[in-house]
């Protein structure tokens, strides 16, 4: 103290103040709002393009059913067509898994430091949304325990994404490589 007045906060005085729990819960509030929209870009991204894919190979699938003195097969085309679908397949689920789906976890990750805040101050009204939905998803996974809110590890893998993705992907490398062998042969 200098001439009775308080020069500085110690890290004691300030984890006894509570927060503006106003304001923590309106950027709280603001921060839900954004992970939504990222939430729903990434499924809208995905739905379309699982129902583009859909639809051309319906359509590739469909000239196949046809009489042969009505269409000629190509199979030559339909490996390229094939080939071209794996491509943009490829080509969204880099963007989606290496963009989009980071931006949705940077987002979350946010909200969870602010739901940490309210849960450690004892005066507070503990926000636990993120809480029961990461229990929900990841509690016990594969017999592991996760804290909730622990960072993805460094190259760990979401299965969801990647099955998702590599079925189709799988699938799409099959159409390509039975139109190949049929073109050479």
């Amino acid at each position: 103290m200098a001439n009775g007045k308080k020069i500085g906060r110690s890290p004691a005085d300030k984890q006894q103040e509570p927060p503006d729990w106003d304001r923590l819960f309106e950027l709280w509030k603001k921060y839900e709002e954004i992970a939504m929209h990222f939430n729903d870009l990434i499924l809208k991204v995905r739905i379309q393009a699982l129902g583009g894919v859909a639809a051309v190979i319906a359509i590739l699938l469909g000239l196949l059913g046809r009489k042969k003195d009505e269409v000629e097969v190509s199979w030559g085309a339909f490996a390229a067509g094939f080939s071209l679908i794996l491509a943009m397949w490829i080509a969204i689920w880099l963007l989606d898994f290496l963009y989009y789906y980071r931006l949705l976890r940077g987002a979350v990750s946010s909200i969870v430091d602010i739901e940490r805040q309210t849960m450690e101050h004892p005066d507070g009204p503990a926000i636990r949304l993120s809480k029961g939905i990461e229990q929900a998803v990841w509690h016990k996974r594969w017999g592991q325990d996760r804290f909730y809110a622990d960072p993805i590890p460094e190259g760990g893998i979401e299965w969801g994404i990647w099955l998702f993705y590599g079925i189709v992907t799988f699938t799409l490398a099959l159409c390509v490589s039975y139109s190949l062998i049929r073109w050479l042969s």
